[in-house]
């Protein structure tokens, strides 16, 4: 129950933070993927 109502109040700095580390992770391999076929 806890552990639920963390997560349900920090869910959104935590998503936020997760979209900002995906999007960096997905840059980094968009240039991985163009370098490969380059």
């Amino acid at each position: 129950m806890f552990g639920v109502r963390y997560s349900a109040f920090g869910i959104q700095r935590s998503a936020f933070d997760i979209l900002r580390v995906l999007g960096h992770v997905l840059s980094l391999v968009r240039l991985s993927i163009s370098g490969s076929f380059i």
